[in-house]
């Protein structure tokens, strides 16, 4: 499994992550026409760490955005997905593993001008082999 995989695996299985969106979960961007509640997500940044004989892990930004059509609803989803990812590894998963998810603070937060829905955007990082 790749580490989107398993990050996507471990969201829908919390009960308080589905409770809100359900299965909604966009790679990237949700298209016009997409349900919200939902959660999108990016993979910013993969960072090789070296040691003498060669890449031995990889540090990954991983954005997680929380789209609700209330603010109220948007903190609530980034207090479950916080909840949920910070501090997981998931030790082996096939050729992936990952060692850590860390939580790094909230990126962004707006109120979309066109459809009213906010949006809070997550930062973090993830150490894996």
């Amino acid at each position: 499994m790749t580490v989107e995989e398993i990050i996507v695996a471990k969201l829908l299985s919390d009960i308080a992550i589905t409770d809100i969106i359900g299965d909604r979960i966009y790679a990237q961007e949700i298209n016009q026409g997409d349900t919200v509640p939902a959660l999108v997500y990016l993979m910013a940044d993969e960072t090789p760490i070296n040691s003498q004989s060669g890449i031995c892990l990889y540090e990954t930004k991983l954005w997680i955005q929380c789209t609700t059509k209330t603010y109220s609803q948007a903190r609530a989803l980034q207090k479950a997905v916080v909840s949920c990812l910070d501090r997981y590894d998931n030790q082996v998963s096939g050729d992936t593993n990952i060692i850590i998810t860390r939580y790094d603070g909230v990126v962004g937060s707006e109120k979309e001008k066109d459809t009213e829905y906010r949006n809070i955007v997550l930062d973090f990082k993830i150490l894996n082999k």
